[in-house]
């Protein structure tokens, strides 16, 4: 069904993956061992980081509280971003996309420098759809994306962050309700946050299945 398979795949670009793992400290290695999924299951994953920090504009005259999410070259693994005048592409590390509220509140377009943590990023392009924002006309502080690599660049020392860490997965194969519910009990051990896609089990589900720590 055209509409069902419609609303399928824009949970899946909503959530980011088939599933979504979140903790304040890295799970990489928790993925990579096994103990949420089976490994086997994976098709690609792709990993997060998300804080809050200040942007200021070159000559120091303003500045805007954001949101950042550092992403790898796998980002974003379902849909896509739709930017102001190009085609998404991975960032170099003193490249940035910003959205459009932080455009509009510094003044800001494709080309300008802004800085953070003491560092200047040039402004690659401007996002003006995100699949993962449900709510995207609503967003009271702005979003940027950076590279992995600007975490060197810019000297970021995560510590100093409040922070959290994300997995997104691609899955290759469907999950059964006894597969699901054995992802919900993995994460509940490893007192981690999951968020499956269950749209594709049990007929049409919009929303998704949420295990809290």
């Amino acid at each position: 069904d055209s509409a069902e398979d419609y609303l399928n795949q824009r949970n899946k670009e909503f959530l980011g993956g088939d599933i979504s793992y979140e903790a304040n400290t890295d799970i990489q290695n928790i993925v990579n061992s096994g103990k949420l999924l089976d490994t086997s299951l994976i098709n690609k994953l792709s990993n997060q980081i998300t804080f809050s920090g200040i942007l200021t504009i070159e000559n120091k005259e303003k500045t805007s509280v954001a949101s950042f999410k550092i992403v790898d070259e796998n980002y974003p693994l379902y849909g896509q971003l739709k930017l102001k005048n190009s085609v998404y592409e991975p960032l170099k590390e003193n490249e940035i996309y910003i959205d459009e509220t932080i455009s509009k509140n510094l003044g800001i377009h494709k080309g300008d420098v802004l800085s953070f943590n003491e560092s200047n990023f040039i402004v690659k392009d401007i996002v003006i759809e995100n699949p993962e924002s449900l709510l995207a006309g609503f967003d009271f502080s702005g979003k940027v994306i950076l590279s992995q690599s600007a975490i060197n660049y810019a000297k970021l020392d995560l510590q100093l962050f409040r922070k959290e860490f994300v997995t997104n997965i691609a899955l290759n194969k469907k999950l059964n309700k006894q597969e699901l519910q054995t992802l919900r009990e993995n994460a509940r051990v490893e007192k981690v946050r999951g968020h499956f896609d269950a749209s594709s089990n049990g007929g049409l589900q919009v929303g998704l299945q949420i295990v809290e720590r």
